[in-house]
C-alpha cells in the first residue's frame, strides 16, 4: 500500500494547538492577575467583575480549541497513523490519501475510492437505524475539554462522500459515475461498538483490513483506475 500525506498540514495544526492552549492559559492568568492588581488602583467595580469573567470565558474557549488540536494532531499515534498501521500489508493497488482531498482520509481501492470517517475518542458507542449514542461516563465529563463530539458519523459519511462526488464531477466529469463508498472507523484502542442497523459500515481500525478483503468486488477498468490515481496524486502534489 502506498501512503500519501500532507505532513506540513499536520505540523501546522499541531503548532496551532500548542499556541492556542498556551494562549488560553495566558488569557486566564491575565484575568487573575488583574483581580490581584486592580483593587489597589482606581478601577471601577464593573471592571473588577467583568474583566476576570470575560478573560475566563475567552481563555477557556481558546484553551478548548487548542486542546482539541493537540489531542488530534499532537499526540502519537495520530488517527491517520493508526489507519496506516491497520492497513499495513495491503498490496500496491491500494493508495491511502491523508489531508489531500475533499475528505480527510480516502482509500483508493481497486474497486473505487472509499472515504474513511475516523473517530478517535475512546468510549462505548451504539448505532442503530443510523442513530448514534455514546454511553455516559464520569471520565467523559471530567475530560470534556478538547474532546471531539460524537455527532452523527453516518451523516458525516454522507457529507464527505458527497464532497468527493462533486470533486470528481468538477475535475473529471468522465469519472463522476465511479462509485464512492464510506466506512466509519474508530481508531482508539478502548472502544466498544454496538452496531445495529446502519447504512454505513462501522468498525474498529483493527478490523478494517479484514473488512476490505471481505468486500473485494469487481475492480475498476485499468484506464479508470489510472485516471483516478493521476487526479488524486495531482491534488496531493505527488510528483513522479
Amino acid at each position: 500500500m502506498q501512503i500519501i500525506r500532507d505532513e506540513a498540514l499536520a505540523k501546522r495544526r499541531k503548532k496551532v494547538g500548542n499556541i492556542a492552549s498556551l494562549s488560553g492559559i495566558a488569557v486566564i492568568l491575565g484575568g487573575m492577575i488583574f483581580t490581584w492588581v486592580a483593587p489597589g488602583r482606581d478601577v471601577s467595580a464593573q471592571l473588577l467583575i467583568y474583566v476576570p469573567l470575560l478573560t475566563l470565558v475567552i481563555g477557556f474557549i481558546i484553551s478548548s480549541i487548542g486542546m482539541y488540536y493537540v489531542n488530534r494532531w499532537g499526540r502519537s499515534p495520530r488517527p491517520d497513523e493508526i489507519l496506516d498501521r491497520s492497513l499495513k500489508g495491503l498490496g500496491r493497488e491500494y493508495r491511502l490519501y491523508h489531508y489531500a482531498l475533499p475528505a480527510p482520509h480516502v482509500l483508493l481501492a481497486p474497486n473505487g475510492p472509499m472515504v474513511l470517517v475516523a473517530r478517535f475518542e475512546p468510549g462505548e458507542y451504539t448505532v442503530d437505524d443510523d442513530r448514534w449514542r455514546q454511553r455516559f461516563s464520569l471520565m467523559r465529563v471530567i475530560g470534556f475539554m478538547g474532546r471531539e463530539g460524537l455527532g452523527n458519523p453516518s451523516k458525516d459519511a454522507d457529507y464527505l462522500v458527497g464532497r468527493m462526488r462533486r470533486y470528481l464531477e468538477e475535475n473529471a466529469p468522465e469519472l463522476q459515475e465511479v462509485p464512492v463508498s464510506a466506512v466509519v472507523v474508530f481508531t482508539a484502542e478502548k472502544v466498544v461498538l454496538n452496531v445495529g442497523e446502519t447504512r454505513v459500515p462501522t468498525l474498529r481500525a483493527a478490523k478494517l483490513k479484514g473488512y476490505l478483503r471481505s468486500q473485494a468486488s469487481k475492480p475498476l477498468p485499468q484506464e479508470t483506475r489510472e485516471r483516478l490515481e493521476a487526479l488524486f496524486d495531482a491534488a496531493a502534489g505527488v510528483t513522479n
